[in-house]
């Protein structure tokens, strides 16, 4: 990973226990710096940095942020019930610092409260927090690594086997793993772990630093790899600190040559000035050097008016009149943004599966032609049984 500084390290006393954390914790302590180590329990800095406010998700959307967040190293209470590897399928709503090893997608919830289509499925976790610092982000400003990750394979196997439907596992929609590692090890023991099973992980990232990955002999195609991806614009401009456009489509190159699958997602879509035209180079990239088994397209949300304004004043498409959590545009204005990206990717490819990520039944309807699916069986990057 590349040298990082940040402006304090919180290190959790009573969590680091066995010789791997501890010796984890000392590979990453050589590349993340601080000249403000502070060392205490768990549940102190929890209170901590909760009454100073770091852990809101909204502190960094519409904002334009150049400090690294502070870092915690800690690892998960196992003895809480959110942990609980047995637990049911139920979706638990976002908790000021409090993170669980693994939560639930919800499609019926999302459903009946957003008005939005999604495949269900548990998502696993291991850290919360980011470098990148994307202008249109939620992330907030601490970033917090879990250190257990011998444990958390063994509670991993437990929830697996208590939920035998599922087949895929997304890791991790809450940070990007990749730019952690080699030192934090977690990557390849759990490639490790998946490879000796018959269920498949997903890794989900902006980072081309991936070069660590086993080949395949050691990860046996059970491992998928997808990007988050945006047009060489959007991604200089917007997502500060994240690999560029071309790092991204040649770690894909170089990932599906070690015998990944590999999968994008275009997400999210933003219609700046002379979005098609930067969009069909984008494309075009990605098509001339990979082959992806699955592409996945999602529209700009989750902000305000005021937000988006702030940080895109030039956009070629208005905004919704009355604007919702993933309706930031009218369906109209949607159904015109996916058809363009729809007929653009079968020009290069006429069999990748295409979906829409939490997207309305109208815009589904509208364009389940041109897909090929609708929003009751389609085939996505992350669903549980996409493999």
């Amino acid at each position: 990973m590349k040298l990082i500084n940040v402006p304090a390290i919180y290190i959790a006393s009573d969590k680091i226990k066995t010789k791997d954390e501890k010796e984890r914790l000392k590979r990453l302590l050589t590349k993340i710096n601080s000249d403000n180590i502070i060392e205490m329990p768990s549940n102190l800095i929890y209170h901590k940095l909760l009454q100073e406010g770091l852990f809101k998700r909204e502190n960094r959307t519409g904002l334009i942020k150049h400090e690294n967040p502070i870092i915690i190293f800690s690892g998960f209470n196992w003895q809480e019930e959110i942990n609980n590897p047995r637990k049911g399928k139920v979706f638990i709503p976002y908790r000021e610092g409090q993170f669980n090893f693994a939560d639930f997608r919800d499609k019926n919830q999302l459903l009946s409260e957003k008005g939005v289509y999604c495949n269900s499925g548990f998502e696993i976790h291991t850290a919360f927090g980011c470098f990148n610092s994307c202008k249109y982000c939620h992330v907030g400003k601490t970033y917090t690594i879990m250190l257990d990750i011998e444990k958390f394979i063994d509670n991993l196997e437990i929830l697996m086997k208590n939920n035998p439907q599922q087949n895929l596992y997304k890791y991790d929609n809450q940070c990007d793993i990749p730019d952690l590692e080699p030192e934090y090890g977690a990557i390849n023991k759990i490639i490790e772990f998946f490879s000796k099973t018959d269920k498949y992980l997903m890794l989900y990232t902006k980072s081309n630093n991936l070069d660590y990955l086993p080949s395949f002999d050691q990860h046996k195609g059970n491992t998928l790899v997808c990007w988050t991806i945006s047009c060489d614009d959007v991604a200089k401009n917007y997502e500060i600190n994240a690999s560029s456009l071309d790092e991204r489509v040649e770690a894909a190159k170089k990932c599906q040559d070690k015998g990944y699958k590999i999968r994008f997602r275009f997400s999210p879509i933003i219609p700046i000035k002379d979005w098609k035209k930067k969009n069909r180079e984008m494309i075009k990239k990605i098509f001339d050097k990979t082959m992806p088994e699955v592409i996945c397209l999602e529209m700009l949300c989750h902000m305000n008016k005021e937000q988006c304004n702030s940080l895109f004043p030039d956009l070629e498409l208005p905004l919704n009149e009355n604007i919702t959590e993933y309706g930031l545009f009218s369906d109209e204005e949607k159904i015109e943004v996916y058809g363009f990206f729809i007929d653009e990717i079968r020009k290069y490819d006429k069999n990748v599966k295409l979906a829409l990520c939490l997207e309305t039944e109208k815009v589904w309807k509208e364009l389940k032609g041109k897909l090929g699916v609708n929003p009751t069986n389609f085939f996505c990057c992350c669903g549980e049984n996409c493999v």
